[in-house]
């Protein structure tokens, strides 16, 4: 199915809720906006496998209610992005999900093991990774598009099916619940600005005071980012942060000399980052 309206979207998702369980991947395009722009919903329920467009559907309301009942089993690969995505657009907090994911590291198989390589260990089926970096804004899909985006959800049910069997016959049911409930703590997707700098590389090679200065420069860079919209590694790379936060530049001319920094934002942002440095 290639759903474009509301009305088989929630048949679908009345299927789903009696079913008690339906498999949701989602597509999204993060390089050009400070919050991921959702781009594609792929959906199976039992043998039914969909493609609903939000760029057309403009009622999600029957899926979003989906994903936040407590009542009906959501079965994702590696859920964390997506769970993140449905809470900064819709301020969903998803409830009683399986992570393909997270189920096959608990029986065995391997961490942070991709969707493909399940899906051949278990299923025996290989997936072609062709459209791993499709543009999922553009449309018309092509059809290789297509049978990537469905392929991303068509086998999410059968391993569902398996990794359940592997997790009774271990007695780690209860195992997998407990790891998934964290899913549904709205803690995990707030960003605190004090621990931004935490996640930039090669952050750990700076002394305690290029550290401050990092704290300073990560929390100004976010502020910027949401403000233009924009990611915050377009604002200013981490490299470049990081080459500042080691340097604590004093002055303009201390800041232009950084290799790569840009004209633009030394023009209008230096003040205000050399203000950070001595802050930090």
């Amino acid at each position: 199915m290639y759903i474009r309206t509301a009305a088989p979207l929630r048949r679908l998702c009345a299927q789903a809720q009696t079913e008690g369980r339906f498999a949701l991947d989602l597509e999204f395009i993060r390089e050009h906006s400070y919050v991921p722009r959702l781009a594609l919903i792929q959906m199976a329920v039992s043998d039914t496998c969909a493609i609903v467009d939000p760029l057309e559907v403009h009622d999600l309301s029957a899926l979003l209610e989906l994903c936040k009942s407590a009542q009906t089993l959501k079965v994702l690969h590696a859920a964390g992005q997506d769970t993140e995505i449905l809470h900064w657009h819709a301020g969903i907090i998803s409830e009683h999900i399986f992570d393909t994911q997270i189920a096959a590291a608990l029986v065995g198989l391997g961490d942070q093991l991709s969707y493909a390589r399940l899906v051949d260990q278990l299923l025996g089926v290989s997936l072609s990774k062709g459209e791993s970096y499709s543009d999922w804004l553009q449309r018309p899909l092509s059809p290789a598009q297509t049978a990537y985006a469905l392929d991303d959800v068509r086998y999410l049910l059968p391993l569902h099916d398996a990794l359940r069997q592997r997790l009774e016959a271990m007695g780690r049911t209860t195992w997998l619940a407990e790891e998934c409930r964290k899913f549904a703590n709205p803690a995990l997707y707030q960003r605190d600005p004090q621990k931004l700098f935490r996640r930039i590389r090669r952050s750990n090679a700076l002394s305690s005071q290029g550290l401050a200065i990092l704290r300073e420069l990560a929390i100004w860079r976010d502020r910027e980012a949401r403000q233009r919209d924009r990611p915050p590694g377009s604002v200013l790379h981490d490299e470049l942060l990081v080459e500042v936060a080691r340097k604590a530049p004093r002055m303009l001319d201390d800041l232009q000399r950084l290799r790569g920094f840009p004209m633009r934002e030394l023009e209008r942002s230096g003040s205000t980052l050399l203000g950070l440095v001595a802050q930090g």
